[in-house]
Order: structure tokens, then sequence, then C-alpha cells
């Protein structure tokens, strides 16, 4: 579950079988009296094994979600059943005795005299087979070639020191070249519904869901920023929650703070906010804190990566373009290209596909084109 955190969405699961293998000694077996619980000695090395086994494969398949068409199944033809009436018995035919073939006549070689054959012998004897006349052909051209003699043989001279120092000037070392890999062409089709960008790439269209692949982004962003990535705000802003929710924000302001969001306790059920991530400038401070606090206080606080995990969801959530939004084409195309060349962007936070392919072989199908 761990490894397939952010891949999969909220209500399923992982299913899998693990077979692990360890030395007796590394095993508890008597830590329940009806032995249905098994215990590690050391479960940090086996939860370690099999948290980056399954995490390096699904990393390895970055391919998108593809469309595909369920092809029409042929209707059944009805069968009718009858009772079947006695048929006469077949009367056997009779046996077809093969004609006669006549024998070949023997093929009489000429009498003339041949010391060799010439190459247009070789080609106008219809009794061999095409191959076989080829190769005497060759054959016999070969031997009408006289070997050089061995005066006209070429003579190469010992290498001196001169020569090796003048081949060593001329040799110069190749210069380091820069190879420039083009990124692919991506061009914007169109937007549906306010919502999916339509993109090409190749010999497929893509349908990109923009917020939720605007919130996968703000998400990674979110992970990977330093702390001093953080905008201290000119005017604290103060924001009023839950009594649940405030003791949940005050036990996760460490957290928060590594998040880029500093806090501290203003008194009965008020914290101030002194500074906001600079990746979420211009997002609602209160209501992006409402929804982080709503998310602490139901069940998020018990573990710290959870804690942080949380935090970033609802940041990103929160400042990510909104479906039904007016985006200009400029963003559209920014935000295709940023999903379509990177490995990484393939879900949302809450596990849902952000874009799904069309190739072109499944549109032309429908259309009758291919078969």
């Amino acid at each position: 579950e761990e490894a397939y955190k952010n891949r999969l969405m909220t209500g399923r699961f992982p299913a899998c079988v693990l077979a692990v293998e360890l030395p007796h000694e590394t095993v508890d077996v008597n830590v329940h009296p009806a032995k249905i619980e098994v215990r590690f000695i050391n479960e940090k090395p086996v939860f370690d094994a099999v948290y980056y086994g399954v995490r390096s494969t699904l990393e390895s398949r970055s391919d998108f979600k593809r469309v595909l068409f369920e092809e029409e199944k042929p209707t059944r033809p009805s069968v009718t059943y009858s009772t079947p009436t006695p048929s006469k018995p077949a009367v056997a035919a009779p046996p077809v005795t093969p004609a006669p073939v006549p024998a070949r006549s023997p093929i009489v070689p000429k009498q003339e005299p041949r010391v060799a054959k010439s190459y247009l012998d070789l080609i106008v004897d219809e009794d061999r087979p095409r191959d076989a006349v080829l190769h005497d052909a060759a054959v016999e051209v070969r031997k009408m070639i006289p070997p050089a003699p061995v005066s006209q043989q070429p003579i190469v001279p010992e290498p001196t020191t001169e020569v090796i120092e003048v081949v060593a000037e001329t040799i110069a070392e190749p210069a380091v070249q820069t190879v420039m890999v083009e990124e692919p062409a991506i061009f914007l089709v169109g937007e549906l519904f306010s919502t999916y960008i339509l993109a090409q790439m190749g010999e497929s269209v893509f349908i990109i869901d923009k917020h939720a692949a605007h919130e996968r982004i703000l998400y990674n962003q979110l992970k990977a920023q330093a702390k001093t990535d953080t905008q201290p705000l000119l005017t604290p802003v103060s924001v009023t929650v839950s009594r649940d929710e405030h003791s949940a924000l005050l036990e996760a302001e460490q957290e928060l703070k590594e998040a880029g969001i500093e806090i501290e306790d203003f008194g009965g059920q008020s914290v101030l906010v002194r500074s906001f991530p600079l990746i979420l400038a211009g997002t609602d401070i209160d209501a992006t804190l409402r929804e982080i606090a709503v998310g602490l206080a139901g069940g998020s606080r018990e573990i710290r990566t959870a804690k942080l995990d949380w935090i970033y969801h609802s940041s990103a959530c929160r400042a990510a373009v909104k479906a039904g939004d007016i985006s200009h084409e400029s963003e559209l195309l920014e935000l295709a290209k940023q999903v379509l060349l990177a490995e990484e962007i393939r879900t949302c936070p809450h596990g849902r596909p952000v874009c799904v392919e069309l190739t072109r072989k499944e549109l032309e199908k429908q259309f009758g084109r291919i078969v």
C-alpha cells in the first residue's frame, strides 16, 4: 500500500501473492497463542525489499491508460435440430487408375569433345539448376584472373619513430559533441467541456484532465521544494477552525513548517499563518488551511509521513486549476507538454488517471479504414 500510494483511487487496494523466504531465527512465531500472526525480528529490511521492489516495477511502467473500443462480437446463427432420416448407404466409387507416365527420354550428351565449359555454355545448360549454373560460372571467371606476381604485391614497411610521430600529430583527439535530443512535437487540438485538454503527439491523441494534471504537478513541486521556498506574509492571516481541527493543526506544526506553512497559536480556536509556500502564491490561504485541518483531524495525524502527504494533497488540490475554469491556449499547451514529457505524471495525488491515450490505429478501426 505504501508503494501504491498516490497511484490508486480512494477505496481501492492492491492485491498480490507475496512469498518471503527468511532464516528461521529471523521470525518469531510465538507472538500469538493461536499462531495466526507471525512477526519479523527485524521488520525494516523485509519492508524495504517489498516496498522498493514494487515501487521500481510501478515506475518502469510509465505508459498512459489507452482507450480500447470493444469489438462487436458476431451473433451466433440459430441452429435448428431435426431428426435425421435414414439415408441409403453410400456406394464406393470405382478406383481411379492413374494414367501411365511416359518414361523420360535420356539426355544424350553432345559428342563433340570439350576442354572446358565457357561462361555462355554454363548459362545455356538448361538441365541444371540455376544456382549450380551460377556457382560454376563464378568459378570459371575466377580461373580467368591470373594471380598477381609477387613483385607487385604491396610491401608494408616497418613503422619508424618518425612515422609514428607524424601519425600521432595527424590524429587529433575527437572534439566533444553535444547531442541535442529534440523533444517530440506536441500540438494543442483544443479543450472539451472546459475540463479536458486535447493534444496530439505522434500517432496518438491524448485527453488530459487539466485539474488532475495541474494538481499532480503542484504536488510534486511541493514535495521537492526546499524549506526556503516560502513566502513570509506581510500581513499574517488568521484562520478559525473547530476545536479538534485546532488541536490537529498545532500537533502538525512541524510538518506544516516543513511543507512551507508556518503557523502559531492565536488563542481560542484560531491560528495565525505567517508564511506560505511560494509555489502556492495567490491561493486562498484560509480555505487551504481549513481543508488541511479537516484531513488532519479526520485521521491523517497518526504517522508523520501521512501528515505531510495530506498537507501536500490539500495544498495542491486547492491551488490547482479547476474543471470549468477558462484557460488560455498557451496555458493548456504548457500543461500538456509537462504531462506528456514527464514520466512521473500519470495519476493525480488521489490516484485518478491524469491522461488517456487514443491511438490513430484504434480511431481508424472505428471508422472502418482498417480492419
